[in-house]
């Protein structure tokens, strides 16, 4: 679960988001600015975790409070914990930033008092995907709805207790500004997510504002396509540091013609307990995403798991339209009502099926992490 979240596990409540975006042909650095407001009559002692995906790195971390502003200072593990630990006895505001797994970076955020907002500025850079053949080479760049999705009203939870945290109907913000350079003249921009105002300033260089305002629940993350003219042509990209040293970047983007082939995805879908509430939702949103996403040339199945599992397929399917109907319908049903969270069955169960000559097999597993036999199940993926 991404966001703010109180120590009983309770979303903060989102009020705003400003993403500062400049990208740079396949690398992009961003600024994301939240806003959460705490409306309790309390003060709350509450973590805001954010997820990274491997190819990006987080460069600086900002906290507001009132006219209080706190930078984040890079120290040992240990020497960082004690030193949050005595601002918090001593009821001052601290936070403390942690890699928590390999994906999710998680920041303890001390005292947050009643009816007082929290102004969080995070920036990291990243690596960014291309996709398009020959004819429409493009730059992809997304902002998951993991981030800029706001707080669930406990409403639309399942097996959630009332939240002790008030959830006003303010409205909800988002605003985005791009800056892209590329090497080659930009054929087009596109924003499949948001209405969005785009201004050309040069052959190669564009400028994207995107402004949202709702009350209702954000369904989809934010996401740019940067279509180029000459997106396959190798280049270099050089800057000069404040210091003289030069830093080089060399992008290279092959046209290789290939062959759509064959595969067989399988969707292990966690439905134990610890998913309840808004884990179980999102994992929703994830799989009828993934589902809707998937080319006719795959093959594919949905397995739900917890003390038990459960296939929805005897065997995988192939991507038509009355298989992910009946698929998405499921994926819109799915409960987390299957007890613990036993994952080796269900990967013994697969391993067990045959592979279909020509058509490799690929599994996705989505969960909130709580697996305890993870070391049995690396070992069977290994073997297998």
């Amino acid at each position: 679960m991404s966001g703010l979240i109180t120590d009983k596990g309770e979303k903060v409540p989102l009020t705003s988001i400003t993403a500062d975006i400049n990208i740079t042909d396949y690398s992009a650095s961003v600024t994301l600015t939240q806003t959460y407001k705490n409306s309790s009559n309390q003060s709350i002692e509450a973590s805001y975790n954010f997820p990274v995906s491997e190819n990006s790195a987080i460069t600086g971390f900002t906290a507001k409070i009132n006219d209080k502003v706190i930078r984040a200072e890079i120290k040992e593990n240990e020497e960082a914990k004690q030193v949050y630990d005595d601002s918090i006895a001593s009821g001052q505001g601290a936070y403390l930033l942690q890699q928590t797994s390999d994906d999710m970076f998680n920041m303890s955020v001390g005292n947050l008092p009643q009816n007082t907002a929290v102004e969080i500025e995070i920036s990291y850079i990243c690596e960014l995907s291309g996709s398009g053949k020959e004819q429409a080479p493009h730059v992809l760049f997304s902002i998951p709805t993991t981030i800029i999705q706001p707080y669930t009203p406990a409403s639309a939870l399942l097996s959630t207790p009332a939240p002790s945290i008030k959830h006003d109907k303010v409205s909800y913000s988002f605003n985005a500004r791009v800056k892209a350079q590329m090497h080659c003249k930009i054929d087009k921009v596109l924003c499949n997510t948001h209405e969005c105002n785009v201004n050309y300033t040069s052959h190669n260089q564009v400028e994207v504002s995107v402004k949202r305002k709702s009350q209702k629940i954000v369904d989809k993350g934010f996401s740019l396509e940067i279509y180029l003219k000459e997106g396959h042509k190798p280049r270099i990209w050089s800057e000069k540091r404040p210091d003289n040293s030069v830093a080089l970047m060399l992008v290279t983007y092959p046209n290789i013609p290939y062959k759509e082939l064959s595969t067989e995805i399988i969707f292990v879908v966690d439905r134990s307990g610890s998913m309840g509430g808004n884990p179980i939702l999102e994992a929703r949103d994830a799989l009828k995403t993934c589902l809707e996403m998937l080319p006719p040339t795959v093959l594919f199945n949905i397995i739900g798991f917890g003390s038990s599992f459960s296939s929805l397929f005897k065997q995988s399917q192939q991507a038509d339209k009355s298989s992910l109907k009946r698929a998405i319908g499921h994926a819109k049903k799915i409960t987390a009502n299957l007890g613990g969270t036993d994952l080796l069955p269900p990967f013994n169960h697969i391993y067990q099926q045959k592979l279909i000559p020509g058509t490799p097999r690929n599994i996705f597993v989505l969960t909130d992490g709580g697996v305890g036999n993870t070391q049995d199940v690396k070992s069977t993926v290994q073997r297998n």
